[in-house]
């Protein structure tokens, strides 16, 4: 990607899904569904794969998300398989694994991608679907269109 990539729109037109005890919610960032309330506490959608957005070896990605695992595992945050991925037909098709981290505050989930040298977070409440910006800690609200078919 270049200097002139807009993030946010790389963002909006990828599906993102989640483990929400026995199934899987996938979602993009875009229509008019009401947030889930089950998202309570909130979810907080976090990766280490290709930090600043340079892309590295699938064995580097899976080693750093095994790494970022032992860091929320340590903290007690509680957590559940999660990733990100192209939408259907896009080409190049890609995915990244991650996890849903529950219950964290926006800032919270801001330092967390900030961390791990991420641009933004997806985050889900109860009340709103927004993209985190890990760098400010500063929010962009988005639509939420659940997806009929589960990963």
């Amino acid at each position: 990607m270049t200097e002139e990539t807009s993030w946010e729109h790389v963002y909006r037109a990828s599906l993102y899904a989640f483990q929400q005890e026995e199934a899987w919610v996938s979602f993009v960032l875009e229509g008019s569904d009401p947030p889930e309330g089950a998202w309570d506490p909130s979810v907080t959608l976090l990766t280490a794969w290709n930090p600043g957005s340079v892309e590295r070896s699938l064995a580097e990605n899976r080693a750093a998300n095994a790494l970022l695992l032992r860091v929320l595992v340590g903290r007690g945050l509680a957590w559940a398989p999660a990733r990100g991925s192209s939408l259907p037909h896009v080409e190049p098709a890609w995915q990244e694994e991650g996890f849903a981290v529950f219950g964290l505050s926006r800032l919270e989930a801001a330092t967390l991608g900030l961390d791990w040298q991420q641009r933004a977070v997806v985050f889900l409440t109860g009340q709103s679907a927004e993209l985190v910006w890990c760098a400010d800690a500063s929010f962009t609200s988005c639509g939420l269109r659940i997806q009929e078919t589960a990963p």
